[in-house]
């Protein structure tokens, strides 16, 4: 489904302010392949939930700018992107996101048996579902769409437009 867009070396989404987080329109490395990876393990539910209706790559963004998280945590993260690639070069002598599904499969399944590729792994998850079920205000889960897929109704008061 995604396969005419992955070959594109630039996936266009678009690019506007929602509070915390920037909805996405062009998306570069490193977040084309940590789009894929999400896409992999998160698959797309079809017209209910997805890494681009939630917004996930531009929370991650945001998080990769915000000062309070940890230069560690952002560390780790871009590492985890860069120890994926060559992963993926060494076993299929491609990027990634050059990779069908069973491919990329492969790889999460054979990073995930490594300590770093587990801890990445769950480190991905985290940020993923924290973008999923946040306040929209902070730039995921945007027009609640998390909440809607749950059946959740937010508490109030709501969090200010930041």
């Amino acid at each position: 489904m995604y396969g005419a867009v992955l070959f594109s070396g630039v996936l266009l989404f678009g690019a506007e302010k929602r509070g915390y987080a920037k909805k996405i329109t062009i998306l570069k490395e490193p977040y084309q392949t940590l789009f894929w990876v999400l896409n992999d393990i998160f698959p797309p539910i079809k017209d209910k939930l997805d890494i681009k209706k939630i917004n996930t790559i531009g929370f991650f963004m945001a998080i990769m700018d915000d000062k309070r998280v940890e230069d560690d945590e952002k560390i780790f993260i871009k590492k985890g992107i860069e120890r994926l690639s060559a992963s993926s070069i060494e076993l299929y002598k491609k990027q990634y996101i050059s990779l069908n599904f069973l491919e990329r499969d492969d790889i999460l399944k054979t990073i995930s048996k490594e300590n770093w590729g587990e801890n990445w792994l769950w480190t991905l998850l985290k940020y993923t579902l924290e973008s999923l079920l946040c306040d929209p205000v902070y730039g995921g889960n945007i027009d609640q769409v998390g909440w809607k897929w749950l059946g959740h109704t937010t508490g109030h008061p709501r969090p200010k437009a930041l």
